[in-house]
């Protein structure tokens, strides 16, 4: 079992120049940019941090790593189908955030 906290992981359809979430949003248009921001101050610079987009079908549609470089690390989609998602975010493989949206 996983336990992953609340406010570790944000979603919108903006982040700043940091990478902070700027406009929080759970509800897109297809084609519409996803945001996931992750606040990863105090957490060691240089760690690998992943997240895994899942369409409700419970196929990933999109993976990818970056490292931490600053107090918050984003990362962007861009669904092209409707239906609910889920992102999960990882640090150094251990899951640390679940965060949901839909695409209508």
């Amino acid at each position: 079992t996983v336990e992953v906290q609340p406010n570790v992981a944000f979603v919108g359809s903006a982040v700043d120049d940091h990478g902070d979430l700027v406009t929080p949003q759970h509800d897109f248009a297809t084609g519409s940019t996803v945001y996931v921001s992750v606040p990863t101050k105090g957490r060691a610079l240089g760690s690998r941090i992943e997240v895994f987009w899942f369409h409700d079908d419970g196929r990933s549609r999109k993976d990818e790593a970056k490292k931490i470089a600053g107090p918050f690390t984003a990362f962007e989609f861009q669904p092209s189908e409707a239906g609910k998602y889920n992102v999960e975010v990882d640090v150094n493989n251990r899951p640390i955030a679940l965060v949901e949206f839909e695409v209508k």
